[in-house]
């Protein structure tokens, strides 16, 4: 019985610890998670000025379900033209939070002393193919990087989708 009881009570004084180291690191409320909003906005829209204007130079696009072994990634100006051309192609596009999920800010120790932090989403897109006709609803979860100056410098997409062949320019 002394056991339970030194137990128990060993375990309530360090549970809120957890509960606060939790809350520093993972948050549902941050302005990076505006600027993947945002950024969201822009992709919808399909003006590639815009969509340009929320990355860094340096931005990185990576399928985290790639079987390459080591995935180069798609440089800014040809991820650019990846969304402009993917809505061109799809009529009546939306994304929506996939139900019951939400974007998390995380916050690694690395990234901490670079001001850099990672959203989390859990997407929907929906659309139409403007020449089949056929519907478009997938869930998206997708990791962004988020630089000090408020850009996004990497996206992980984790759908599995077909890469959509552009020439190098």
């Amino acid at each position: 019985m002394k056991e339970v009881l030194l137990f128990s009570i060993t375990l309530t004084g360090v549970m809120p610890s957890f509960g606060q180291k939790a809350s520093e690191i993972i948050g549902m409320e941050h302005p990076a998670i505006a600027v993947v909003n945002n950024f969201l906005v822009a992709a919808i829209s399909g003006d590639p000025e815009k969509i340009a204007s929320y990355l860094t130079d340096d931005f990185m696009f990576y399928h985290g379900t790639s079987a390459a072994q080591y995935d180069l990634g798609i440089g800014k100006s040809r991820f650019v033209r990846l969304v402009y051309c993917h809505q061109q192609e799809s009529g009546c596009l939306t994304i929506e939070p996939f139900p019951n999920l939400y974007p998390e800010r995380v916050q690694y120790l690395e990234d901490y002393r670079n001001q850099e932090v990672w959203v989390q989403t859990w997407n929907v897109p929906r659309g139409v193919n403007r020449v089949t006709g056929a519907k478009l609803s997938a869930p998206s979860p997708r990791l962004y990087k988020i630089s000090k100056g408020n850009k996004i410098k990497v996206i992980i997409n984790y759908t599995l989708v077909h890469r959509k062949q552009l020439p190098d320019s």
